[in-house]
């Protein structure tokens, strides 16, 4: 090999190492660059979605009860009232109580005077055949005459009242003694007493079409007194050990009712659902939903939205 031939190679193999160095010098700095742009690429990505994500609140389906109500109005009254007589006709002499006070069996409510012109004049007491309160006196002014068939007072008691209401017919299948229903009244705003049903009638009133059906309250209540109105919810049918979901998060879709719910990815899934009992703001879903499922009560989703559930980061 001659001398040029080894310069030769000499010169080769120099242009090769710098060749190589140069090309290490430009792709080493990008190489190392690389992973930390991707990093920052998913971070943006990732602030992207939450950015995207629509805020929503969930309600997660476990056993409860609902019921299924019917809204009346109804009177209050006395359980009971014994209207008083006289054993015999003649004229008010004058009367011991006043409408309101409490009477014992025997006490006096007044007296007449059933002698007859020339005949000997003489007392006879009108007595109280029931304790309890005197809830009206017919008949109060000194003169006046009576008869055995004329009511001198109305005795009832105060403590034992009842709520009387009219149920339509088509509810005649459920009305039963103990039904639940819950009733308000002007005396105690924002109050509910708790009531079930005392009696039925076993007739339906031809001329509307309701049954005559007493309540009673399940508590003493001093501050109801008899001639008041009462708003009643009476409870048709429950249902317990029920998936329950607020109305407004059922949705129309297509013509079938949906729901929809967060899955694993915290995206919004539509769901087909089917219901049983309805309330005034609930609703029974008899099939489509497990327990455990979480229901998006509000917020405008669609199916596959991202979301993120208020309060949570």
């Amino acid at each position: 090999m001659t001398g040029d031939s080894v310069a030769r190679i000499i010169v080769v193999i120099l242009i090769a190492v710098f060749l190589g160095i140069s090309a290490y010098t430009l792709l080493v700095p990008k190489l190392e660059a690389a992973p930390a742009g991707a990093a920052q690429g998913g971070r943006q990505n990732a602030e992207a979605g939450n950015a995207l994500a629509i805020t929503v609140s969930e309600k997660v389906m476990e056993d409860e009860v609902i019921r299924q109500y019917v809204k009346l109005n109804g009177d209050v009254a006395l359980q009971s009232e014994i209207s008083v007589y006289p054993e015999t006709s003649g004229k008010i002499i004058r009367v011991i109580k006043n409408s309101g006070s409490p009477v014992a069996r025997g006490d006096v409510i007044a007296y007449i005077d059933p002698s007859r012109p020339g005949a000997a004049y003489e007392e006879h007491p009108v007595a109280a055949p029931v304790s309890g309160t005197i809830t009206s006196l017919p008949v109060t002014s000194p003169g006046a005459l009576v008869s055995t068939s004329t009511v001198i007072a109305v005795i009832g008691s105060l403590d034992n009242l009842k709520i009387t209401i009219y149920v339509s017919e088509k509810y005649s299948a459920y009305l039963r003694p103990g039904l639940p229903a819950f009733v308000s009244f002007s005396a105690a705003p924002g109050e509910e007493l708790e009531a079930s049903i005392s009696s039925v009638s076993p007739v339906v009133n031809s001329g509307n079409r309701t049954i005559e059906t007493t309540l009673s309250l399940l508590k003493h209540e001093p501050r109801l007194k008899a001639g008041m109105f009462a708003a009643v919810r009476l409870v048709i049918r429950e249902a317990a050990d029920a998936l329950v979901v607020p109305r407004t998060a059922i949705k129309d879709y297509n013509g079938e009712n949906v729901v929809y719910i967060i899955d694993e990815n915290s995206l919004a899934k539509r769901t087909s659902v089917t219901l049983g009992l309805t309330g005034d703001s609930d609703a029974q879903i008899v099939s489509g939903l497990s327990k455990g499922d979480r229901v998006i009560v509000a917020g405008s989703v669609t199916d596959g939205s991202p979301v993120r559930v208020a309060g949570n980061q």
